[in-house]
Order: C-alpha cells, then sequence, then structure tokens
C-alpha cells in the first residue's frame, strides 16, 4: 500500500514537468505521454520488484491529461487584513512532513472521485490561499477571523475539508467543524470528515475507509457518524479532555446547539490553552450571529450575547492560538456584524476581520444566475410556473385531489429517473423536492396525497392504461423532447419506447419520505451507494439548508421567505447536474422566481464590490459593504440587520448604459410615446451629424438637459429590475444636473443599415431595427430581452471625440423599433415603439437604497 502511494504521488507530482505549459494535448499527445510517463514510473528503484495497480495508475494519469490546466489564483478573489502573513505557509519550517494529509485526500479526490488535474488545482490554490491567512502554529498568540463566501450547494465542504487536512499538516492540533443545528446535517458532515480526513469509521472504529485505505494517519476524534454521535454532558463528565493533547490532532464535528456547545466547552476547558485552534462555522450565518436584543453596548463588560454566538466566543478565547473561518453561501448577515465589538470577556465578534474569500464557481454550475436569469427570456428552460399558487396550497391544505402541477412534477420525476438510467447513470441517486410549508402537520398530509397519486400513476403504468401512458408520452414530447432539443447536452433524443420501458422498472423503486424531525424516515444516501436511491422527499425546514439532496432532478417549491438568505438556502435546486442538466424542472409560482432574481442581483453586486476590494488591496475592516435592499423582503432577519444601516436614494446610473426592454402592450402608451419623442426631436438643434453607410444615423450635440428630463418624465414604459425605467433616469439625472455633474446631453437617432421598415421621424427618414418580443404570461407588458445590438456601443463611440467608456456628457439614444414575432411584425399593436437607451459618464453617486456595515457607514 505505501508504495502505491508513492506511485501515485509521483504521478502527480511528475505530470506538471511533462507538459510544462502546454493547456491543450491531443489524443495522440495522451497516449505517447502515458506510456513514457508508465515506463519512466517502473524504472524508480525504489519501486523496483514491487507490484503496482497499474489500472489505477492509467486512470489517474488519464484524469490529468483530459484537461490538465494550471488554475490562475488571480481569479480567486481574496480580501485580507495582513498582507504580511500571506506566505507563511511556504516559509514554516514544520512543513517537513511534506503535506502529507493533503496529499492523502487529494490522492483520494484523484482516484476516488474522479476530479480532474484543473479542478484539483484549483482546489490546491484556493485552499492554501486561506490557510495563509489563518495564524501561524508555531507563533505564541494569534486570533484569526474570515470568511469564506461559496454558492448554494457548489462544493464548499469539500474546500473546508481540503483546509483542515493542511491546516494539520502545518501544526493545528484541533479542528472543530460547527455543522447546522440539525443531527442529520451533522451526521452527514461527520461522515465526510471520516471518509476525507480521519480514515475510520467513528462508528465502527476499526474500519478503514476513504483516506485510510490509502495511508493511515492517527487522527482523535471525539464525536462519531451516528444520530447521537455527538458531544453530550455526560461525555463532559468523563476523563475525554485527556486524548486532545498536541502529540496527535483532533477533529470535532457538532452542532450549533447551546446544551452542546457548553459541553463541548466544559471540555475544553480542561485541555491545554497553547493547542493550536481551528474552528470551522460551516452556515456560518445560521445561529452563529448574535441576535441578542439589548439597549447595553455589545462592549460593555455587563453585556451577554445570545447562547450560541457567546459559546464560540467563549470556545475560541479559551485558547492562546485561535483561527476561525466561516462559510456560506449567503453572508448577508455576517458582513452586517459590528466590526468594532471586541468584548472584555468573549473578545472579538465573529464579524470575518481578518480575510473574506470569494470562492470561484466552476462553470457546470447552475446557480440562481443561470436557472432564472436577471430578466423575463433570461435563465434555462427549466422552469415551470405554477400559474395559482394559492389555489394549489389550498387544494393541498383541504385534503382535496392533488394539484395539476404537483401531479405533473411527480410525472416529470418518473420520466427524468427513467432517462437517468438509459444514459447509464442507473447506480446515481435521483432525488424530487416538495416544500410548501415548514409545519410538520401539513407535509404529512401532503405525503398523504403525494403517495396516493403516485400509487395511481405507477398503477396505472403497470397495466398501461391508455390515459395514464397517454399523459406521460404527452408530457414526454412536449416538455422534454423540446427542451433537450433546446438545451442540447446530448445530441440525440431518448425515444418513447426506450422511456417508457424504463419507465416500468424505475417506477417500482421510487421511495416517499417525510424529512422531518418527528419522522423516521432518513435521507441515508450511503445505504443505497450500489444501485442509487430514487426518493421523492416532502419536508419544510431540515430540507431547507445545508442537507443535501443528491442528484435532485424535480422540484416543487411554493414555500415563500421575507429574507434573503433564508429564501436562498432553500433553493436546494443550485449545484452541478452534469449530464443531466436538461431533465431538471423547478415547479415554482412567477412571485418566488422574481425574488430569485432580485436576490441574484444583490448577491451579484456584493460580489463585485469583493473583487472591487481586492483591487484596491484593502481591508474588510477598512472597506465598506454594502447590500441592495428589496421593496418586500429583507436582506436577513431584522435581529441581524440590527448594526446594519439603510442609504436611501434615487437609483445610481453613474457609468452605466441602461436600456428599455420592457414596454407596454397599450396602443395609447405607444402612440403618445412616439409622439412625445416627435416633439422632443423638433426641439432639438437645428445643426447636426450624420453617419452610417445610409447616413440616417443623426447625432446632436449640446441637447439642452433640461429637455431632455421633460422627454424621459413624459415616456410611458414599465421599470425594470436592471435596468429601471426613463421615470427613474429623469430622478437621476436631475440629480447630477443639480450637483454640477452634468450640464449638457449628447442625442443619436438610431437607424439600421437595412432598406427595410422606413420611417420618418420629425423630419428625419431612418431605418427602424426590428427587435423580437418575450411575451409575459398575464401581463400587458411586453419583453424584447435587449434593445441594443452588441456593435451599437462601439459603433457610437466611433462617431465620438472620446472613448466611449470614458465620456464626460450622457448619450441618449433613440431607438424607432419594429417589434417581430417569429420574424413577422406584430399585427396587434401599432408599429410606433421607442427604445431609449442612455450611456451615462462615471460619477461618485450610490445607488437607491442599500443596507450598508458598520465599516461602511464609519467613512467620512
Amino acid at each position: 500500500m505505501e508504495k502505491q502511494v508513492l506511485a501515485e504521488e509521483w504521478i502527480l507530482t511528475a505530470i506538471p514537468l511533462y507538459v510544462s505549459d502546454t493547456f491543450e494535448i491531443t489524443e495522440e499527445d495522451k497516449i505517447k505521454l502515458k506510456q513514457r510517463i508508465i515506463e519512466d514510473l517502473l524504472r524508480l528503484p525504489i519501486l523496483k520488484d514491487i507490484e503496482i495497480n497499474l489500472v489505477r495508475i492509467e486512470g489517474i494519469i488519464d484524469n490529468l491529461l483530459n484537461d490538465f490546466e494550471s488554475y490562475d489564483a488571480t481569479s480567486t478573489t481574496m480580501l485580507t487584513s495582513d498582507t504580511e502573513q500571506r506566505n507563511w505557509i511556504n516559509d514554516a519550517p514544520q512543513n517537513y512532513n511534506y503535506w502529507e494529509r493533503w496529499k492523502r485526500f487529494r490522492n483520494y479526490l484523484m482516484g476516488t472521485k474522479n476530479r480532474s488535474a484543473k479542478e484539483i488545482n484549483k482546489l490546491n490554490t484556493v485552499s492554501s490561499q486561506i490557510l495563509n491567512q489563518l495564524g501561524n502554529p508555531i507563533l505564541d498568540t494569534f486570533d484569526k477571523r474570515g470568511l469564506a463566501v461559496g454558492y448554494v450547494q457548489s462544493g464548499k465542504t469539500e474546500n473546508y475539508i481540503a483546509l483542515i487536512n493542511k491546516a494539520i499538516d502545518s501544526g493545528y492540533k484541533l479542528v472543530i467543524v460547527l455543522s447546522g443545528i440539525h443531527n442529520d446535517l451533522r451526521s452527514q458532515t461527520q461522515t465526510r470528515i471520516d471518509e476525507e480526513v480521519i480514515g475510520i469509521d467513528t462508528n465502527e472504529l476499526t474500519e478503514q475507509i476513504g483516506v485510510g485505505l490509502i495511508k493511515v494517519l492517527n487522527t482523535n476524534h471525539i464525536t462519531r457518524r451516528t444520530k447521537d454521535g455527538d458531544i453530550s454532558s455526560a461525555m463532559a463528565k468523563t476523563p475525554i479532555h485527556q486524548i486532545i493533547k498536541n502529540d496527535q490532532p483532533t477533529v470535532i464535528v457538532t452542532k450549533k446547539v447551546s446544551s452542546v456547545l457548553e459541553a463541548l466547552k466544559d471540555i475544553l476547558s480542561r485541555v491545554d490553552s497553547n493547542l493550536p485552534l481551528l474552528i470551522i462555522d460551516d452556515e456560518a450565518d445560521q445561529a452563529s450571529i448574535d441576535v441578542k436584543n439589548s439597549q447595553i453596548s455589545r462592549n460593555d463588560n455587563t453585556y451577554e450575547p445570545s447562547p450560541i454566538n457567546k459559546l464560540i466566543r467563549e470556545i475560541l478565547v479559551l485558547f492562546n492560538k485561535r483561527s476561525y473561518v466561516g462559510y456560506t453561501a449567503t453572508p448577508f448577515a455576517n458582513i452586517l456584524i459590528d466590526h468594532r465589538i471586541n468584548h472584555p470577556r468573549y473578545g472579538y465578534d465573529l464579524f470575518p476581520k481578518d480575510f473574506i474569500i470569494d470562492l470561484p464557481k466552476n462553470k457546470e454550475y447552475l446557480g440562481p444566475d443561470e436557472l432564472f436569469g436577471f430578466e423575463d427570456g433570461e435563465g434555462l428552460p427549466l422552469i415551470r410556473i405554477i400559474e395559482d399558487p394559492d389555489a394549489a396550497i389550498r387544494k393541498v391544505y383541504n385534503s382535496e385531489e392533488i394539484p395539476e402541477d404537483m401531479a405533473k412534477a411527480i410525472k416529470s420525476f418518473i420520466i427524468s429517473t427513467a432517462i437517468r438510467q438509459l444514459r447509464g447513470q442507473a447506480n446515481s441517486h435521483n432525488s424530487m423536492l416538495i416544500h410548501l410549508n415548514r409545519s410538520v402537520d401539513y407535509q404529512d398530509q401532503i405525503a398523504g396525497i403525494v403517495r396516493k397519486e403516485f400509487e395511481t400513476v405507477k398503477d396505472g403504468l403497470e397495466k398501461e392504461e391508455d390515459g395514464i401512458v397517454e399523459s406521460f408520452k404527452e408530457l414526454w414530447h412536449t416538455d422534454y423532447v423540446a427542451t433537450s432539443l433546446e438545451m442540447q447536452i446530448f445530441n440525440e433524443i431518448e425515444p418513447w419506447k426506450e422511456v417508457y420501458d424504463q419507465m416500468l422498472k424505475v417506477v417500482g423503486l421510487i421511495k416517499i419520505m417525510v424529512i422531518n424531525g418527528e419522522s423516521d424516515d432518513s435521507l441515508d444516501y450511503k445505504k443505497y451507494v450500489d444501485e442509487g436511491l430514487n426518493v421523492i422527499a416532502i419536508g419544510g425546514d431540515k430540507l431547507s439548508r445545508g442537507l443535501t439532496l443528491e442528484g435532485l432532478t424535480v422540484s416543487y417549491y411554493l414555500r415563500s421567505s421575507q429574507t434573503y438568505d433564508t429564501l436562498m438556502q432553500m433553493g436546494r435546486w443550485f449545484g452541478y447536474k452534469k449530464d443531466f442538466e436538461d431533465l431538471c424542472r423547478i415547479y415554482i409560482s412567477l412571485d418566488l422566481v422574481s425574488d430569485f432574481r432580485a436576490i441574484a442581483l444583490a448577491n451579484l453586486e456584493l460580489r463585485a464590490l469583493l473583487e472591487e476590494m481586492k483591487e484596491k488591496d484593502q481591508k474588510p475592516i477598512d472597506f465598506g459593504l454594502r447590500i441592495r435592499s428589496h421593496s418586500v423582503m429583507d436582506v436577513t432577519s431584522i435581529l441581524k440587520l440590527r448594526s446594519s444601516s439603510t442609504s436611501i436614494e434615487m437609483k445610481s446610473y453613474a457609468g452605466r448604459k441602461p436600456q428599455t426592454i420592457l414596454f407596454n402592450s397599450s396602443n395609447k402608451v405607444i402612440i403618445n410615446n412616439y409622439n412625445k419623442t416627435l416633439q422632443f426631436l423638433e426641439k432639438l438643434p437645428v445643426n447636426f451629424n450624420k453617419y452610417g453607410s445610409e447616413k440616417m444615423i443623426r447625432l446632436w450635440s449640446e441637447v439642452n438637459i433640461g429637455d431632455v428630463i421633460e422627454y424621459l418624465k413624459e415616456i410611458d414604459m414599465p421599470e425594470d429590475a436592471t435596468f429601471g425605467n426613463p421615470e427613474k433616469w429623469a430622478k437621476y439625472i436631475k440629480h447630477e444636473f443639480e450637483m454640477n455633474n452634468m450640464s449638457t446631453f449628447r442625442v443619436v437617432l438610431m437607424s439600421n443599415q437595412s432598406q427595410k421598415n422606413t420611417i420618418n421621424m420629425a423630419g428625419h427618414v431612418c431605418n427602424r431595427p426590428s427587435r423580437r418580443i418575450y411575451p409575459i404570461s398575464n401581463s400587458d407588458r411586453i419583453s424584447i430581452g435587449i434593445l441594443r445590438s452588441g456593435d451599437d456601443i462601439a459603433e457610437i463611440g466611433s462617431y465620438l471625440s472620446e472613448e466611449i467608456n470614458d465620456i464626460k456628457e450622457p448619450v441618449l439614444l433613440i431607438y424607432p423599433l419594429v417589434l417581430t414575432n417569429d420574424k413577422n411584425p406584430l399585427e396587434d399593436i401599432e408599429q410606433f415603439v421607442i427604445g431609449l437607451s442612455i450611456v451615462f459618464p462615471e460619477s461618485e453617486t450610490e445607488d437607491v437604497e442599500y443596507r450598508l456595515n458598520t465599516v461602511e457607514q464609519g467613512k467620512d
């Protein structure tokens, strides 16, 4: 076994030398390289006369060569307060062990989980970046607090497991993982830690598993993977603290529950306070935040924080060498912690004072941006709108017949499961989520309706009832065939006969489980590792954060939330769906789609701020952060917002290029906008310049800003979440004028190069561009997705005497449009639609309303 490990480590170390700076390798090159590498390996004296598992070696080489590419560390956003410590892990004398735990974990990922070289390189780089920001274990004292910001279901656990292995390699002796508030999640995390850090089954104790099968490295543990394997008050009364010492690392996985953390504090109060401690706080925005509602200053000696926050901080201050890293996909509450808190007894609060890292996401990740987009017409074709969510909920709660959309969702799950098996994923897990309410009683009621419907469908399939079979065939044809063709994951579609035959097999394998605190059901995917678990999971809070639904393909979700973080965490459908993306379905209400889009936008802006902080090389305690607010939802719960403040201003368009993509379908409004545009054009200066191959693009300079404001205020267009509308622009322009940031405008009347759709606008003949519409259901609005074509901005820039992105004077673009559907002009509206866009110069004016953290509030 040791020689096999040496061989695998040599392969992983040597391959970069063989490929040098090559980023793409041909198939022929791969074959020759593999043969050469194996020949060189077998010549090594240390491996002489030793039997090596060449099949495993070849697999590792293939995996590495398939997409060998180094990871660019600069693509990861890291905000740090201590540049002097960034490279301590490269200089530290304790690296005599050559990172043996990291290498063991790396080999496990390559050989068992089939991670590619690029993925391993990225994980190695990012985890080392985080480790560099922790305290150096050889120092006498340190207190480090940081935050790793990931994405929901994006692989945060793998990142902190890599960090744990490296931290132990570098000299940390005690690692505590705080894993949620439920037994199921703690047990799930302990299982991962057993396999990927400790190397033994903490329940069986003698069985080597995971990394332990590669190399045995001793690690103490006092928690086990069973549901009752957590710290307890009874355990605290034993001398178990004696195994936590300096000669061997100890790893503890525990819940964020007061009684448990009290017992853990009791145990740790009796160990050596000089042991280097690392706390990993998984889902760091849950339970860990101080939500005590008190009028007393939180720096006052008499102040006592809320229980979980207090206990975490009390455990930290037991040790002279302490590092804390929070992991979360929803960091809103964490960055709003008061950074000024340093209590005489509990020490610093959990604000990430030392660093924040924005964990990268792989291109295969499906998050809210990818699934929902930011506007109608964007996103993937996987969303199925529940037209009347209130009626659906009433039917379930009144124990009536199953809602039609829910019945369709169940059929979708059967089809998706069957097709996955036809694609060679027969042993993969398949899950369906049904989440309507947090009430346990209602969940049992939902389960009863679902079981009844499922048995009816199952019986109908097995008996080949025409109505049931035909409903499946129609769903397959109208939904699955169309979606798969559009997404083009594969260049062929599974034929109906094969899908139907496979459905007959899988329908008998599907289980229905209720996952809540009162149910005996458990999503123990490990029990079904060989054949795969096919399950319809009905639940609420236990399914809304942390707990992984393996192979989640279909979701039926109607639970709303009043906060960003809660709603985002309930989106368990986010994640990696490689080779079955087109089989996923999300049944959801239109309002919830809008809410997810709003959060996605807020999240996008926050990450842009993190990038800006990185570019300015500033610290989290020096660079203020803010989070875009919403008209209905709060950023996080009210008690977590206590230290934040609200900044209410008009929408800032500084340096932006907003455009109208939504229009009112009323002919009266269309004609009014057109007439107001004619009146505005007639007011423009007599002199103008002509551009374009047909000289039909007109450019006016030094246009009166008051005329522009009046015109925009008279235009009636719906507000878009991203771009606003002309009325909003007018408000911003007025403010900029009053602040002496703007004085005049330039105006461009746009024209197409095509000779079609010619129109005379106030004496100016131009060719109207056409734009395809995207109808919005149950709405009097029309969406065109995008107004400007890809070259418009560059073309206008060529007409100006300055770079378009560095302009000092704003430019108003007026587009007379022809709206089309299937390339034909719409017949039910007047074709006098006007589209508008503005190129705004840079400005320091901020946006309308944001939640500001205490660092941002302290700015001059």
